[in-house]
């Protein structure tokens, strides 16, 4: 009886372990189908249809070959593009460098040239308003010159009309003198022409002509001091432009030093 338990047993166990063997072998075959990546897998177990230990170095040693041509080639990339950054940051701080001296060698000349070429500019409209100023002090020149002129000739005139009046009057006086002596009354003898001529004539003596000379006097003085300040005040003009000449002189000496120093 024990017998024919073991051998139903063994019946019983022999079906199982074929099913077990066909089950292995579709897995190994499903595994074989499916593509290889570029990595290979390693079993955990080791059963009669896996890879040898060989072929399992071998892959190792071509995958950790790979991955060190690739960080290899990583590695010379970076290199490369770190020594192609460096020469840019060179290049750029080298012709950082040379740009403020270009710029410097190249602005000090339009510097002075545009500071000198401002400063002439300036002076020649001082210049201008000074010849302005002179002309307009020569035009009042001319005025109060011609003004004393007439005054001048004027006092000339009246000073030759009261002397001339001056000499009737005292010959008037003097034959009134000598027929008040003689005896004869003046008021008959005189005309009624003569006696207005004579209250005439006293008259200018007396009070228009030398009121006039006072007149024409004052203003010739006046005149002769407005003329003497325009004088000194064209001497100062004149020596201000002779002046601005000689600076406006200098600007432009340093123009031509500034033009020929700047590159063209």
């Amino acid at each position: 009886m024990r017998r024919s338990d073991n051998q139903l047993q063994s019946a019983v166990e022999r079906p199982t372990g074929v099913a077990m063997d066909l089950k292995v072998a579709r897995q190994q075959q499903r595994r074989e189908r499916t593509p290889s990546k570029a990595y290979h897998v390693v079993p955990l177990a080791q059963d009669a249809d896996n890879p040898s230990e060989d072929e399992e170095d071998a892959s190792r040693c071509s995958f950790s070959a790979a991955m060190d041509e690739d960080e290899d080639a990583t590695a010379r990339a970076r290199a490369r593009a770190q020594a192609r950054g460096d020469d840019v940051d060179r290049s750029s701080t080298s012709s950082g460098e040379d740009r403020p001296r270009r710029s410097s060698r190249r602005r000090g000349p339009r510097v002075s040239l545009a500071s000198s070429r401002i400063q002439r500019d300036k002076l020649m409209r001082t210049m201008e308003n000074l010849i302005l100023q002179e002309a307009e002090l020569s035009s009042a020149y001319e005025r109060f010159e011609y003004s004393r002129h007439k005054c001048e000739l004027e006092h000339d005139e009246i000073t030759a009309r009261l002397e001339q009046y001056q000499g009737l009057l005292q010959h008037a006086q003097r034959r009134e003198r000598e027929l008040q002596a003689s005896g004869v009354l003046t008021d008959a003898i005189r005309s009624q022409e003569d006696h207005e001529r004579w209250q005439q004539t006293k008259i200018m003596v007396q009070s228009t002509l030398p009121e006039l000379l006072a007149r024409l006097e004052e203003k010739i003085e006046d005149n002769g001091t407005k003329i003497r300040h325009i004088q000194e005040r064209m001497e100062r003009i004149r020596a201000q432009r002779l002046e601005l000449r000689e600076e406006i002189a200098e600007r432009e000496d340093e123009i031509a030093v500034a033009l020929a120093a700047c590159p063209r």
